[in-house]
C-alpha cells in the first residue's frame, strides 16, 4: 500500500513539474492526458512487478542509510573503547 501511495505521489509531482517547466509549450490536450495518467494510477492500485529503480526501493535505501548513520556514533564509541583496551 505504501508503495502505491509513494509512486502516485511521485507521479503527481512529475506532472506538476512538467506543467511548470513546459508551461507555454504543452497543449491542453497533453496536459489533460498527463492528469489522466495520474487518475488511472490512483484508481488502479496495481503494480506490475518490482524494479531496482522504483520509488519503493529508493525509500528502502534511504531508510537503510539513515539506520547506518544513526549507528555510527555507537560504532565510534565501541572502536574507541576497543582501542583503549588494546
Amino acid at each position: 500500500m505504501i508503495e502505491w501511495i509513494l509512486s502516485s505521489s511521485v507521479l503527481i509531482l512529475v506532472v506538476i513539474a512538467l506543467r511548470f517547466a513546459l508551461r507555454q509549450k504543452l497543449s491542453l490536450r497533453l496536459q489533460y492526458a498527463l492528469w489522466l495518467l495520474v487518475l488511472v494510477r490512483l484508481l488502479v492500485p496495481v503494480s506490475f512487478g518490482s524494479s531496482p529503480y522504483s520509488v519503493a526501493s529508493a525509500v528502502e535505501l534511504a531508510g537503510s542509510a539513515a539506520a547506518l548513520f544513526a549507528a555510527l556514533p555507537l560504532l565510534r564509541a565501541a572502536l574507541t573503547t576497543l582501542t583503549e583496551l588494546l
